[in-house]
């Protein structure tokens, strides 16, 4: 309730205008309401409460039962009313900082703009008002961190001490989401937005906790190693060493979470720069010795060497994978921002930060420490070589270092990358094969930064892993004997998931060896579905590489028609042999519980779909304007190939299931939009009938996307049918579209007046309506007749006579609807859905109304 009074009071946007200035709706809030800062203040009392009830039950008797029926004390109420209240106050803290920049900007612009007020004016201006309830969010702010920090803490200390009986329960709940930075999320991004409140203090504190556990640890291991040294194992005998360093490491983790949190911000389609505020910070400090965001950032990366610093065999198992995970996802999220960043990105760049981690042009030290990052990578799979996570995540932290360009061309020139590429090319099989595929990308996508030597040399090095790693298993005699053996058979897992990152990684840079190279394993890859035409992972992994090959691979880039059509009949005779060898698999793929199986339906049908887009690039014809029609027709052939093997690979129930359902809808919609004569012409008219009852699956479906794609698709594959009237079309597939629009129409007709409806869905569905109504106007008209039907009135009849009739003419008056039948292209536009919105809405209104009344 209290977050949505927040919420709801914060979007109404103020009438109140002082000094030629619209007031602000927090300022008018504050102003108008004298209770405001008091309410506001009992909210941040009402947080801290919370988080403090919380860490009492972490204290307390109460804590086995609260883990037993709930899990642990984060899904008891108690946090959930912290994470409802933090929502809101997140909001209040992002209109301040939204005001902040528009007042910034409006500085920028008119730097005079408000200085001739008067007093009474400057009172209860925007700038004084929110200005003075900042002041009140510092302080408020530093009790809510102060409070969590002490929360997780205990939470950590709890952890730690309960982790073995959690052991078999958290078992059963790994992967991503069980990964704190994922988890607590949001609370997390609240922290940040409070710290940055107040940066000063905040880093303070953080990196106080920091530091002080990273010297604890560091004095246990030394400890250890003194004991070691001796003979003896310090304190080992009852486990008091092994719990200390365990919670030294969780509560380490979770302070480097809060830092990562707080000095920058997380993105993937947008550049990201330093927080505003964390910028101004470091630019009062004179040094970078007093700059705590430098020093945070140094400290972790000391504690990541620390951590890699190959201890003993013998005290190996006191290290942290985990911390080890969570820095290195902190150094991702970081040093895209910080490492050679471009000055001209700021007005204003601090000088500690620069000479800390910009470039050598600038006077900074950022090109030693992308070295030193390449020195800890390979530590890290020196030393982890078997735990996926945290080689996953230091491959993804090499991706990172690929996206932009100035860090990228660091990285290939530095000293460490050649020997780090030796490394991983000569010892890929020491590695799980799951991150095989990933590290080729980081190093393919590396490489294209360097110079074209450089380059070259890199790219044979890759391929030469790549093909060894087929041919020492299919090119030699024992292979069909031996293809059952699991080793063999992860070996060629793994060349598949390496061939895979690096079709991912094709770019402008490396394209047309890429393409050689698809060409030069695509008889491989045939083989393969061949030979394992009764197996289940090396179809899946084929599969998942032409769905690679469809995606990142540009046709427009191909020098000729030549090769366009080459990779058309590669792609299709893939496509030809995946379905002879799926009949063999028939049990497999049709189980819709099995989550493999539908995951390689989804990898079918997205292969297709990125096939559509990479070859037709969204034209507004069957003709693709960059690619010859004899090119065009060719991929359209084997994209309608592909189309049908996704159905007869696939049982009906699984094209049904949700996540399958949504991009089974969009190929679907495509097809009909860009490929409807090559679906004429190609799709057996079995297929067909399948299509139909796809669509009529998707009306009234509950996902957004897929009722709005199957309007689309109706209404695009009834203008057709329309225009052309079918008759250059067998007497069979006549038969199963006239059947199938008859069952679209009756739907499609009950949802729009009978189903609560989506809105925003009414156009889509109204165009695909009055496209079936003209194509058959007798079935329509049966409809109506079962509406009159249901009424026991001479009234209701009359009534809805005349709502039909008042439709009907307004339709006969559409220009939309006229263009449509005057139309002679071979493939018609559909009716405009704009232009029947009020006729539509009329009907609907009127006829639902009718209806309720009978």
């Amino acid at each position: 309730m209290v977050r949505r009074f927040i919420e709801t009071q914060l979007e109404e946007p103020s009438s109140t205008v002082v000094a030629n200035q619209q007031l602000h709706s927090l300022a008018f809030l504050v102003i108008g309401v004298p209770e405001a800062h008091e309410y506001f203040g009992e909210v941040s009392k009402f947080i801290c409460m919370l988080l403090n009830a919380a860490a009492g039950i972490l204290q307390s008797d109460m804590l086995q039962r609260i883990d037993d029926d709930f899990g642990d004390v984060d899904n008891y109420f108690v946090m959930q009313a912290f994470d409802e209240l933090a929502s809101a106050w997140s909001t209040v803290i992002n209109e301040i900082r939204e005001w902040e920049y528009l007042e910034d900007a409006a500085l920028n612009v008119e730097p005079s703009a408000g200085g001739d007020r008067s007093d009474a004016d400057k009172q209860v201006s925007n700038h004084s008002v929110l200005s003075s309830f900042t002041h009140f969010l510092v302080t408020t702010a530093y009790l809510i961190r102060s409070e969590y920090i002490q929360l997780r803490m205990l939470m950590c200390e709890d952890s730690v001490s309960s982790s073995g009986s959690r052991a078999e329960s958290l078992s059963l709940d790994q992967g991503l989401l069980a990964k704190d930075y994922v988890v607590y999320e949001d609370q997390l991004q609240f922290f940040a937005l409070l710290a940055r409140l107040d940066v000063r203090t905040s880093l303070d504190r953080l990196y106080e906790n920091l530091c002080s556990r990273c010297n604890a640890l560091q004095e246990e291991f030394r400890a250890l190693e003194a004991s070691a040294s001796e003979g003896t194992y310090a304190r080992s005998g009852d486990g008091f060493n092994q719990h200390t360093v365990d919670l030294l490491h969780e509560q380490t983790q979770w302070i480097v979470l809060m830092i990562g949190f707080t000095l920058c911000d997380s993105g993937t389609s947008e550049r990201v720069l330093i927080p505003k505020p964390v910028l101004e910070y470091s630019a009062t400090c004179s040094s970078m010795e007093q700059d705590l965001v430098v020093q945070c950032i140094m400290t972790m990366l000391k504690t990541l060497e620390f951590e890699l610093a190959s201890p003993l065999p013998s005290h190996s198992a006191y290290g942290s994978p985990l911390l080890v995970e969570t820095l290195f996802w902190t150094l991702q999220r970081i040093a895209p921002v910080y490492f050679l960043l471009d000055r001209s990105d700021y007005r204003n760049i601090s000088a500690s930060i620069v000479t800390a981690f910009g470039g050598s042009a600038d006077g900074g030290n950022g090109a030693a420490i992308i070295n030193g990052i390449l020195d800890l990578v390979k530590r890290t799979f020196d030393l982890w070589s078997a735990e996926e996570d945290v080689l996953q995540m230091c491959v993804s932290g090499l991706r990172t270092l690929a996206q932009r360009a100035a860090i990228a061309r660091e990285v290939t020139t530095s000293p460490q990358f050649a020997p780090l590429m030796q490394y991983f090319t000569s010892n890929i099989t020491r590695f799980p094969e799951a991150i095989h595929g990933s590290i080729i990308e980081a190093l393919a996508l590396l490489a294209c930064h360097s110079s074209a030597a450089n380059h070259e040399r890199c790219f044979a090095d890759l391929k030469s892993l790549i093909l060894r790693s087929f041919s020492q298993v299919v090119h030699t005699g024992s292979f069909m004997a031996r293809h059952q053996d699991a080793r063999l058979v992860n070996q060629l897992l793994g060349g598949l998931d390496m061939m895979d990152g690096l079709l991912s990684a094709a770019n402008f840079r490396n394209m047309e060896a890429v393409f050689a190279l698809f060409f030069e394993v695509q008889p491989l890859f045939e083989q393969l579905l061949t030979v394992y035409a009764c197996g289940e992972e090396v179809p899946r992994q084929v599969v998942q590489a032409m769905e690679s090959a469809a995606r990142y691979l540009d046709i427009s880039s191909l020098p000729d028609d030549e090769h366009m059509l080459r990779f058309s009949h590669c792609f299709r005779e893939l496509l030809q042999r995946y379905q002879k060898s799926s009949t063999n698999r028939s049990t497999l793929l049709h189980s819709d519980t099995d989550i493999e199986s539908l995951s390689e339906i989804r990898s079918l049908i997205s292969a297709m779909s990125h096939l559509v887009h990479n070859e037709m690039g969204f034209a507004p014809d069957e003709v693709s304007p960059s690619i010859a029609k004899a090119v065009s027709e060719d991929f359209g052939e084997t994209e309608v190939f592909g189309l049908y093997c996704v159905y007869v690979t696939a049982d009906p129930s699984q094209l049904l299931a949700p996540n399958v359902l949504r991009i089974h809808i969009q190929l679907l919609s495509e097809m009909v939009q860009y490929r409807l004569l090559s679906l004429v012409r190609w799709l057996p008219t079995e297929i067909w009938a399948r299509v139909m009852d796809t669509l009529l699956a998707g009306i009234d479906h509950g996902i957004y996307d897929v009722g709005q794609r199957t309007y689309e698709a109706i209404s695009k594959l009834g203008a057709y049918a329309k225009v052309t009237g079918l008759t250059n079309l067998p007497a069979e597939l006549r038969e199963v579209l006239g059947q199938g629009f008859k069952q679209l129409l009756s739907k499609l007709l009950h949802a729009l007046l009978f189903s609560p409806f989506d809105v925003e869905l009414v156009e889509y569905a109204g165009s695909a309506l009055v496209t079936l109504g003209l194509i058959d106007p007798e079935h329509l008209q049966s409809c109506f007749r079962e509406l009159f039907s249901q009424g026991e009135s001479a009234a209701f009849a009359e009534r809805l006579s005349s709502t039909l009739a008042k439709f009907n003419a307004d339709l006969e008056a559409c220009e939309a609807v006229q263009g449509l039948l005057a139309s002679t292209k071979p493939i018609p536009d559909p009716i405009n859905s704009a232009e029947l919105r009020q006729p539509l809405f009329e009907f609907l209104v009127n006829t639902r109304a009718v209806l309720r009344i009978k």
